[in-house]
């Protein structure tokens, strides 16, 4: 008997999806209160997609990029006046580097009579001082001289009786 018993316990039972549902997942509040799905028609509204129509995509209007009218890059001076030079700038340091050997030559003729050295007109105005002149700009110092304070006052006080015993 034994045997049999056991042999009937590891058959597995042909039980339906819906059945082990119903047997093994259901709750007294499941069942007192049904839950149907809403249709499309009744559910709800969310507000984001009426108000925000535009600003990201929704259920009525996909996300529309911000840009300016009739505004693009070709209508801004920096870019219709911007110049590509070449990634590779070796021929403009060659024709300045041609440009500063033929200044700094002897035998130039400027047709200014401005010098090229480097000097500028910043190092000339403000040139630094010696140790001697900083030395002598020091100012004397108006600090006062370290010593015991008097806080209490010394002498007649002002108040000769309290207000209290007006």
């Amino acid at each position: 008997m034994p045997a049999d018993s056991e042999s009937r316990r590891s058959k597995p039972l042909a039980l339906s999806a819906s059945q082990v549902k119903r047997f093994y997942y259901t709750t007294t509040t499941a069942e007192a209160f049904p839950w149907k799905e809403i249709s499309e028609t009744s559910r709800g509204e969310n507000f984001i997609d009426v108000h925000g129509i535009g600003q990201r995509t929704g259920k009525y209007f996909k996300y529309q990029k911000k840009r300016a009218p009739l505004l693009d890059r070709s209508s801004v001076y920096y870019y219709t006046d911007y110049v590509v030079l070449p990634l590779d700038d070796a021929p403009v340091t060659k024709a300045l580097a041609k440009e500063n050997k033929l200044r700094s030559s002897p035998g130039f003729a400027s047709t200014t009579a401005a010098i090229f050295d480097d000097s500028t007109a910043n190092k000339d105005a403000f040139h630094g001082f010696s140790r001697k002149e900083a030395r002598r700009a020091r100012q004397k110092s108006c600090k006062p001289k370290a010593g015991r304070t008097t806080t209490l006052p010394t002498g007649d006080l002002l108040e000769k009786r309290t207000l209290a015993r007006a």
